[in-house]
C-alpha cells in the first residue's frame, strides 16, 4: 500500500467517526452537598445570632426573618443575599424554643422540614406536631413561680421568713411562714410596680396583723430570675392581750424564679 493510500484511509476514518457533542453536560460522581448544621442559636433582642459548622456567624432579624450581616473570624459582611437553610438537631431546637425563639422561625431556618436527630416520628407541615416534647415546650406559660426569703415587719413578712409566690403579668399570690401569712398583689402598670394587701395570723385567728402598700420587682440578673422586692405600707394589728395598734410597715425580699418563665419576664 502506498503512502497516499494510507493517508486517504486515515482521512476517511476520521470523517466517519461520530463527534462528541461539545455541549454535553459532564456527569458528576460527587455526592450532593449536605446542609450546614447549626451549632448555636441565640436571641438578642429582635435579632438572632446563628453559628454553623462552616465557621460562619449570621445575624438575622426576627420579624420579618431576614439576613443582616455575616461574620467569618473578624470580618463582617453586610449582604442582601437570600437566607439559606440549615440542619438542626432536636436538643438545639428545644433549647431555642425555651429561650423564646418561636417555632415559625425555626421552621424557616430549616426549610420548613427540620432535620432532627433522631428524626420525628411523623412527617407533618409543622414539626411541633411531630415531636410531643417540643409541642409541650411551646405551650404558653402564664405564671412565674418564685421562692425566696423576706426580712421586715409587715402583713407579708414577720421579722424573717420563707415565702412562695405565683405571679402572672397582672396579679400575684404569695404565702409565707413560719407564721401563716398570705397576700395578694396587683400589677396595674407595664412596669413591675405592684400594690399589695395581706394578713398575718400572729398566734391564731384572734391575733392578726393586716394591711397593704406598694412594692417593686427589681430584676437584677441577666436571666431576670433573681428578684429584689422592697415594699412599704401601712398595717393594723389587733392583739387580744395588747389591744390594737397601727402604723407604717416595710420589708424586703430576695426571690428566685424557677422553672420555665413567661414571655413577659424575658
Amino acid at each position: 500500500m502506498t503512502l497516499f493510500s494510507i493517508l486517504c484511509f486515515a482521512f476517511m476514518q476520521s470523517a466517519l467517526a461520530t463527534p462528541e457533542p461539545a455541549d454535553r453536560p459532564a456527569v458528576s460522581t460527587e455526592a450532593p452537598l449536605e446542609k450546614p448544621r447549626i451549632l448555636s442559636l441565640v436571641k438578642v433582642g429582635n435579632h438572632i445570632h446563628l453559628r454553623d459548622d462552616t465557621g460562619l456567624t449570621w445575624c438575622l432579624e426576627r420579624d420579618p426573618l431576614s439576613l443582616i450581616w455575616i461574620k467569618k473570624d473578624k470580618t463582617v459582611t453586610f449582604s442582601d443575599q437570600s437566607l439559606p437553610t440549615w440542619r438542626m438537631d432536636a436538643t438545639l431546637a428545644k433549647t431555642a424554643l425555651e429561650s423564646g425563639i418561636d417555632q415559625s422561625t425555626l421552621m424557616a431556618l430549616t426549610g420548613r422540614k427540620p432535620l432532627f436527630s433522631p428524626p420525628p416520628t411523623a412527617v407533618t407541615s409543622d414539626f411541633v406536631q411531630a415531636d410531643p416534647v417540643v409541642s409541650r415546650l411551646t405551650k404558653q406559660v402564664v405564671f412565674s413561680k418564685r421562692v425566696g426569703l423576706c426580712v421586715g415587719l409587715d402583713p407579708t413578712c414577720n421579722l424573717i421568713g420563707l415565702k412562695l409566690e405565683l405571679t402572672s403579668h397582672h396579679m400575684g399570690l404569695q404565702v409565707a411562714g413560719p407564721l401563716p401569712q398570705a397576700s395578694l398583689k396587683v400589677y396595674p402598670f407595664p412596669f413591675r410596680l405592684y400594690a399589695y394587701g395581706g394578713s398575718t395570723f400572729v398566734e391564731g385567728p384572734a391575733n392578726f396583723n393586716f394591711g397593704g402598700g406598694i412594692g417593686y420587682d427589681i430584676h437584677f440578673s441577666k436571666s431576670k430570675r433573681w428578684i429584689l422586692q422592697p415594699q412599704i405600707g401601712y398595717h393594723f394589728m389587733d392583739l387580744v392581750l395588747m389591744g390594737s395598734e397601727e402604723g407604717q410597715s416595710a420589708s424586703i425580699a430576695l426571690s428566685y424564679a424557677f422553672g420555665r418563665q413567661p414571655d413577659w419576664m424575658k
